[in-house]
């Protein structure tokens, strides 16, 4: 699976398959617009408290459509109002290949997905963004600790 954005047309056509003004149609509608969006990001911006449990119930809908709702880890560690690293994925709307039509949507064999652009991007954040200084700076105390 590999993160997708889609054009409106294709957004309408995939839209026609649920209900309007549903959790799983602005989620779908959402992530067809904005690939690779934190779960904070959402939930609060859709009103969702579980992304996950919809895409689990929708994914098999969204099959016929040759698409998934998924999420991989983030390139960059996010901290919560403590300080302390969350394990933050972002979600999007993935083009399944058609061996991983094949899979299951449950269970271990599922299809996982496979961001190509995942070290491009960590990199990019880590050399341009204040958290990845953050991240930087971390990661060279533990490794000046470890020495």
């Amino acid at each position: 699976m590999k993160p997708t954005e889609l054009s409106k047309e294709q957004t309408k056509k995939v839209l026609e398959s649920f209900k309007p003004n549903t959790q799983i149609s602005r989620l779908v509608e959402y992530l067809a617009r904005n690939p690779r969006t934190t779960r904070s990001e959402l939930c609060s911006n859709l009103s969702l408290s579980n992304p996950s449990d919809l895409a689990l119930g929708y994914n098999s809908i969204l099959r016929k459509h040759q698409l998934a709702i998924g999420c991989c880890p983030s390139p960059i560690r996010y901290t919560n109002k403590y300080a302390q690293p969350t394990a933050m994925a972002e979600w999007s709307l993935n083009k399944l290949s058609p061996s991983e039509l094949k899979l299951p949507i449950k269970g271990p064999n599922r299809p996982v997905v496979r961001d190509p652009l995942f070290n491009k991007r960590r990199e990019y954040i880590e050399a341009h963004s204040k958290e990845g200084q953050c991240l930087n700076k971390l990661l060279a105390k533990s490794k000046e600790v470890k020495a």
